[in-house]
């Protein structure tokens, strides 16, 4: 019990805490945001087990195995030195994938960089375990800390409300369907679809689809410009068939 105790403390001190400063590194130094991450709003309940089982469960059982009690078991110290090189370097190399693809490189290095941070010292806690030969409270706090890890992330996910993509503005509650029509065309706004709200783009009243260059310079080769030029006009906010979905 004596062990399991201090084990916990090495915990806080080689995982809670690098978590912590790898969290700050994150947000506040790389920018990066926190919907980066989060599961998709169509996660069924059959999707948030398998990512409980397969996390929080059988990983860290096999993970604590294949990097680190076998090789230490078939090749002593080196064989964990290696194991747990390979551990930490596996981690990043999948969460890149998660990264929008216009984050600057300099910000995936650091974004690197902070996470071997983190699963180093990790590795040396796990490892700590295994050495001195305790290896099954290695396995049972990394079980323990994956699935602290996925359910906080489907309650997460939960609690986010992803809104539907909307192209027309939305009529406020009372007013009527005349409204629009009104002699004063109200501003429009289209909605693009952004984790974990949308955010609004006002355009302007006199906002033209077909004053973009693309059509200028259609209008000027091709001769059935008008006619297209005019199946576009619908996109107009002063017309009134705009109108009547603002």
């Amino acid at each position: 019990m004596s062990f399991l105790a201090w084990y916990s403390i090495l915990y806080v001190a080689l995982v809670a805490v690098p978590a912590m400063v790898r969290i700050f590194i994150d947000q506040k130094v790389l920018k990066l945001k926190d919907w980066y991450f989060l599961l998709p709003a169509s996660t069924k309940f059959d999707q948030h087990f398998d990512n409980l089982t397969l996390t929080g469960l059988l990983m860290p059982f096999v993970e604590e195995l294949a990097f680190r009690g076998v090789p230490l078991l078939l090749l002593g110290l080196p064989g964990l030195i290696v194991g747990n090189a390979v551990w930490v370097l596996a981690h990043p190399s999948w969460q890149l994938k998660y990264l929008p693809s216009d984050i600057p490189l300099r910000t995936r290095v650091g974004f690197v960089l902070s996470a071997c941070m983190y699963y180093a010292f990790s590795a040396i806690f796990f490892s700590y375990g295994w050495l001195a030969g305790y290896g099954l409270y290695a396995v049972l706090f990394h079980i323990l800390h994956n699935s602290g890890i996925a359910i906080s992330a489907i309650i997460s996910d939960a609690s986010v409300k992803f809104a539907r993509p909307e192209i027309f503005k939305e009529r406020k509650e009372g007013q009527s369907a005349h409204a629009s029509e009104s002699s004063t065309p109200p501003s429009s706004e289209i909605f693009v679809e952004k984790k974990p709200i949308r955010v609004p783009i006002t355009l302007d009243a006199d906002f033209d689809l077909t004053d973009l260059k693309f059509f200028r310079e259609f209008r000027k080769v091709s001769p059935v410009s008008a006619t297209i030029r005019a199946d576009f006009r619908w996109l107009n906010p002063e017309q009134r068939y705009f109108r009547r979905f603002g």
